[in-house]
């Protein structure tokens, strides 16, 4: 089994698949697994070609001979370092950010077409507005590191937030927040695969827990 977490739309963590793979792997010692990032833009062509058997999105999509089953939740929060501020004013006293506030602020993105960022899709496309500067950074942790520095914000899902702890402020996406799953996809028919269906099951649980909490 090559098991891949793709990191597409935003290069979202793969710490929830690491989560999974002590007990998988005590459970199905004859599976060999290797995680691989070198697709982390285009996971749903790796899957439809074969070079790899599993991918975790936020994006899935209706495509022929795959299918889809959301797993992790997560809310997608603005880091933005403590350096920088917002001006005053009602939203930010409750914790989220307007499409407006991005007139002032420098987007650091992924190098990705903005209809996959949600960012892009549920706030600012919506509202006509364009960030004061954008630019692509290809690499989570280097991402992580200017936004520590001040030298942007940027989306992330509100695990990689907590990463940055105290040295970042950390806001809603509008009013109401932006609430996505990571969903596991996979060729038609592999579920009749033994460990396909181990790793869904475990899969399945932690969505329940984490629904429970």
């Amino acid at each position: 089994m090559r098991s891949f977490w793709p990191f597409s739309k935003q290069e979202h963590s793969h710490e929830r698949l690491l989560s999974l793979l002590p007990a998988f792997l005590a459970e199905n010692p004859e599976i060999e697994i290797d995680v691989v990032q070198s697709h982390r833009f285009s996971g749903i062509e790796a899957l439809q070609n074969h070079e790899i058997d599993l991918l975790i999105t936020p994006d899935p999509l209706v495509v022929e001979g795959l299918q889809f089953e959301a797993v992790f939740p997560y809310e997608l929060r603005l880091a933005m370092s403590k350096r920088l501020q917002l001006p005053a004013g009602p939203a930010h006293k409750q914790g989220y950010v307007t499409a407006l506030d991005f007139l002032e602020l420098d987007l650091l993105t992924y190098p990705v077409p903005r209809d996959r960022l949600d960012l892009f899709t549920a706030l600012l496309i919506p509202a006509g507005v364009e960030p004061r500067s954008t630019r692509p950074v290809e690499a989570t942790e280097v991402m992580l590191e200017l936004v520590r520095a001040g030298r942007g914000v940027t989306a992330l899902p509100d695990w990689m937030v907590a990463r940055l702890g105290k040295e970042v402020h950390s806001y809603r996406i509008g009013p109401g927040g932006v609430h996505k799953r990571l969903a596991l996809g996979f060729r038609a028919g592999a579920l009749e695969l033994p460990y396909m269906r181990v790793f869904l099951s475990m899969a399945t649980q932690d969505r329940r827990t984490s629904d429970a909490k």
